[in-house]
């Protein structure tokens, strides 16, 4: 009689390791104590989940995937072996054959939505938001494409796509569209006689490099607007990304232990090349920190009580908000841009100023900047932030003393007169 336990991560990894250290070749099918037909098979390589049943009095049985992949207990329902057994066995007990469905799907063709899925599966780096990025993108643009073999898309179809998106005045969403399709072929070629998300060069849409900056005469007002902003949180995020050049997903995500004031040092983890980035700190975003972090409520410098992830997120109407009230339109990129431009200003090397905002350094030697120059890279920062003030801090004070003398005769003229004081003035 077959072996029953109750499968799990652990047993199964015990099962396997005892099952190859007895020396044994063939293979051991072990049954689920809890989901009837559910199995593993141990083989002297690996272990495979199945489901075993009979389908219309024939015993059929049906691959899952190894085990590691696919687990019994996995948080992911898609590599849960156990749950996706128990779906298999229900299609089973209804006369279904899994297997031939399979192979019927095979003879059509895999369809885009199964590529994108396993495009993912294959790509595991990938961040959260670009998968959701992908997946919407798709499902919005070309949702009738989805349940479509990928045989059956041709380059006149994305041809198509991409000239209508052009024409609705989405040049960039064009362009992304057909890349990740261009992709997610790219991955199935053996499946495909060409890519047909392969453009010639000349039908892709120009894409202008962006260049906004907040400028000098511009800093004033934009810091006035900030520092007079309600949130003090959002206040102190704008800054540091205006002073240390950082993406907006790194300042979101930093954490109080990746912030040594000490060493005036801080390191970014959530960055663009997955590698973390360790950055000098001037002596305004020490003091900034270190007010911060005296009244510290999580384990994030810049928290937040309504987010799942207990830190700041895409504050959109923040900017707008800021947008509105300094009249100066800018993006969380416009300031890294504006941090460059100081660094290039300054006649920094354009060796150091890629090293500080953790740009990829083609260059050999520009791999040793931080590792051997210790106190180079934090002067320069001190340097870039000492210019930047240096726009904002006079003019901004004129107009912050300006803006109290007028709050205070508001307040003045709006003083309210009681009513005997008002009848001896008529009087």
């Amino acid at each position: 009689m077959a072996d029953r336990v109750k499968l799990t991560k652990d047993r199964v990894n015990k099962m396997l390791a005892e099952y190859q250290a007895s020396g044994e070749t063939g293979r051991k099918d072990v049954y689920d104590s809890e989901t009837r037909g559910f199995m593993v098979r141990l083989s002297a390589t690996k272990g495979t989940y199945c489901v075993a049943k009979r389908v219309n009095g024939k015993m059929t049985r049906v691959t899952i995937g190894d085990h590691g992949v696919y687990l019994p207990d996995h948080a992911n329902p898609k590599l849960n072996a156990r749950k996706l057994a128990q779906s298999i066995i229900a299609d089973m007990n209804t006369g279904e054959n899994p297997n031939e469905i399979k192979k019927e799907r095979r003879a059509q063709g895999l369809t885009l939505q199964e590529a994108l899925d396993n495009y993912f599966l294959d790509n595991p780096k990938l961040k959260p938001r670009t998968v959701k990025e992908y997946r919407s993108m798709l499902q919005n643009h070309v949702p009738s494409w989805m349940n479509k073999p990928i045989k059956n898309v041709t380059p006149d179809m994305v041809q198509k796509l991409h000239t209508k998106l052009t024409r609705e005045q989405k040049p960039e969403q064009a362009n992304k569209v057909v890349r990740t399709l261009r992709a997610i072929f790219y991955q199935n070629k053996a499946l495909l006689p060409e890519n047909p998300a392969c453009l010639p060069r000349k039908k892709w849409n120009k894409s202008e490099r962006r260049t906004r900056v907040v400028k000098d005469f511009q800093l004033p007002d934009w810091y006035v607007a900030i520092r007079n902003y309600r949130n003090q949180d959002i206040a102190d995020y704008l800054m540091l990304l205006l002073f240390t050049g950082m993406r907006r997903s790194e300042g979101f995500s930093l954490l109080w232990e990746d912030v040594d004031l000490k060493s005036k040092t801080l390191i970014a983890r959530d960055t663009k090349n997955g590698k973390p980035h360790t950055m000098p700190l001037s002596d305004y975003l020490c003091e900034l920190l270190e007010r911060r972090k005296a009244d510290k409520v999580n384990a994030f410098v810049f928290p937040s009580f309504s987010s799942k992830s207990g830190h700041l997120v895409e504050p959109k109407k923040v900017l707008a908000a800021v947008v509105k009230t300094s009249g100066i339109k800018f993006s969380f990129h416009d300031l890294r841009r504006t941090f460059m431009s100081a660094a290039a200003a300054l006649g920094i090397s354009e060796t150091l100023i890629k090293r500080l905002v953790n740009h990829s350094v083609q260059d050999v030697t520009g791999g040793y900047i931080f590792s051997i120059e210790h106190s180079g890279p934090h002067q320069r920062m001190q340097e870039i932030t000492d210019l930047i003030m240096g726009f904002v801090t006079r003019p901004a004070a004129v107009i912050l003393a300006v803006n109290l003398l007028l709050d205070q005769e508001a307040k003045r003229a709006a003083k309210v007169i009681s009513l005997d004081e008002h009848r001896r003035v008529v009087a």
